[in-house]
């Protein structure tokens, strides 16, 4: 008789039967993570360690009544490891302790991202979920996005569980580490990651702009213009990968474009990388070596845009596998440059090699042979610091150089450059003088004609585009001529300052007031009513006439003003703005010719 069939029957038996109320907690494997100093530092607990496991989708009640007899392996894991290939799906489950202080606390669980669909729960409550979990792949959709999951824990032990499905994508399985912490913890330390992943972003895209628009204009070598695409190339592909800014930026883009973009930037970034090592490697790198490489670049870049994931992503691995020798030969022919005195290969070399190195460790982090953060992003961050600082040191040898070589006009050049500083601000002194100038009427310091115009213009058409109001007054100081000939012009003159000086107090701030000629000013009310601007003129004319300003050739025997007033509103609507200037300019003259000293509106 074959016992092992009867073991087999025993054991499926015993994993659906067994009461999980028999195990105490003591019994249970449990993860005891110390919160209390994570915590008291503002980091997280990894939930890295034994897991159990089983092949296939069950359900956190099914995991828990057959845990104490499921296997175990340390997690993370890869489905290649565990089972001996990609697609595949399984479940995983843990018992974790928590201190008790936590218990009724808003907590968190971080799942930086799986190359798998999943789904966490903490008991039967799910907490987090990406793409479709499924044992029969045909269902199955993959995710590569972040998550956090949120939950408030009853009791200081914790039951939690990982449904995981994956379809053939390389590093498949339960493969990144879920760390656990307060709601605040996490949120935290998630966003500074971000912020500063961005700001990464933003500097090295900013430095690339910048490098292309050098290159463009030939300022210094072609290079500096392949480092800048290959530097926009590499910012651009960080927003797709680890921590994918892009699924917070735009949440509804679609995960299979996501990655094409990850992957078809990765191949454009090694594309100028190597041109770029091509360019300023003194013509020591084979022509042969360098179109065999692109083209191999190019044809993985098309395999990335028209294959599906599971397809691309092997082809891309295996693909790059070229880069370990063409990155040692790379290397080989920037130490020959050096040597050669050739200062772009000197300056780029420490950041190249780096780079190169950081690419590598990442290459083999994807093939899970290795369990490293991500390195090529801030590897090329850091090569850009040193590309602008021996850019700037390159800025200084040149001044230095240029200052040695002209040290006998050095003080002839130090005294004409005070003269231009000198010159150059009293020019611009000058021409803000003039701007000014240009705007003001030399006599009363009010707006000119000039100003008035263009002003009326601009406000004219922002009245009739918005439906509002503009009311406008045509000032006229009576029987100017007869004081000028009875007083002379220079007491004239001194009565136009004097009265402009009285209107301005009077005008409000929103207001303009312009000598319109002569004696004739001119004030523009944005917004204004034509009572509120008819009662801004009285208030005008009631001033100047209360100072009592002699005259001694007018019928009052003091100076008086007449104001024209018009309005542009609802009721009373002009087709173009010289059609309200002259409105208020007719209203001037009937006041004038009905006994002066008059507001007509």
């Amino acid at each position: 008789m074959n016992y092992r069939w009867l073991y087999a029957i025993f054991l499926i038996c015993f994993i659906f039967l067994i009461d999980p109320s028999s195990a105490s907690s003591s019994e249970k494997e449990v993860h005891d993570l110390n919160l209390n100093t994570y915590l008291a530092q503002q980091n997280k607990a990894s939930l890295e360690g034994d897991w159990r496991y089983i092949e296939g989708i069950r359900t956190p009640n099914e995991m828990e009544q057959a845990y104490m007899v499921l296997p175990t392996t340390k997690i993370p894991i890869e489905f290649s490891r565990l089972f001996n290939r990609d697609d595949a799906s399984a479940t995983f489950s843990t018992y974790i302790k928590i201190p008790s202080r936590f218990v009724g606390q808003l907590m968190a669980i971080d799942i930086p991202y799986e190359y798998s669909a999943y789904r966490l729960f903490i008991g039967n409550q799910e907490i987090a979920k990406k793409g479709k979990v499924a044992t029969d792949l045909r269902y199955h959709e993959s995710q590569i996005v972040p998550a956090i999951g949120y939950f408030t824990p009853q009791s200081t032990t914790i039951f939690v569980t990982m449904q995981v499905s994956n379809d053939g994508l390389i590093r498949g399985g339960f493969v990144e580490n879920l760390s656990l912490g307060t709601a605040k913890a996490i949120s935290t330390g998630i966003t500074t990651k971000v912020f500063i992943h961005t700001l990464l972003i933003g500097c090295i895209l900013i430095v690339g702009i910048f490098m292309i628009f050098i290159g463009a204009y030939r300022v210094y070598t072609r290079s500096l213009y392949i480092f800048g695409v290959f530097c926009i190339s590499i910012a651009l592909r960080a927003l797709f990968g680890v921590p994918f800014i892009y699924a917070i930026l735009w949440p509804n883009f679609d995960w299979l474009w996501a990655i094409k973009a990850e992957y078809a930037l990765t191949c454009l970034s090694t594309f100028f990388f190597v041109w770029l090592v091509y360019n300023i490697s003194n013509k020591l790198f084979n022509p042969l070596i360098f179109y065999m490489t692109q083209s191999i670049v190019v044809i993985v870049l098309i395999c990335v845009l028209f294959l599906s994931p599971v397809i691309f992503q092997k082809t891309f691995f295996y693909a790059f596998l070229i880069t370990i020798p063409l990155f040692a030969y790379m290397g080989w022919i920037l130490i020959q440059s050096t040597r050669m005195k050739n200062d772009l290969a000197m300056n780029n070399l420490i950041g190249i090699v780096l780079v190169c190195l950081a690419v590598l460790i990442d290459f083999f982090n994807g093939l899970g042979v290795l369990h490293l953060p991500p390195l090529s992003f801030a590897a090329t961050a850091f090569y850009v610091i040193i590309q602008m600082f021996f850019l700037s040191k390159q800025f200084s040898v040149e001044v230095t150089g240029r200052l040695q070589l002209n040290e006998q006009l050095q003080q002839l050049n130090h005294l004409l450059d005070e003269k231009i500083y000198e010159r150059t601000k009293e020019l611009e002194e000058a021409n803000e003088r003039l701007r000014e100038l240009a705007n003001r009427d030399g006599l009363t310091q009010v707006y000119n004609r000039h100003y008035f115009n263009e002003y009326m213009k601009k406000t004219f058409a922002e009245v009739i585009k918005e439906h509002a109001s503009l009311s406008m007054l045509i000032l006229d100081v009576d029987d100017f001529k007869k004081y000028n000939d009875f007083y002379g012009h220079i007491e004239g003159d001194q009565l136009l300052q004097y009265l402009a000086s009285e209107m301005s107090k009077v005008v409000p701030k929103e207001g303009v007031l312009a000598r319109y000629g002569g004696e004739e000013f001119a004030i523009v009310l944005p917004n204004y009513s034509n009572e509120q601007a008819t009662a801004i003129a009285e208030k005008l004319k009631s001033r100047i006439e209360h100072q009592h300003l002699q005259h001694a050739a007018s019928d009052y025997g003091f100076i008086t003003v007449s104001i024209g007033v018009a309005t542009h509103e609802c009721k009373t609507q002009y087709a173009t703005v010289n059609e309200l200037i002259n409105a208020a300019d007719q209203n001037l003259y009937i006041g004038k010719n009905t006994g002066k000293n008059k507001v007509v509106y």
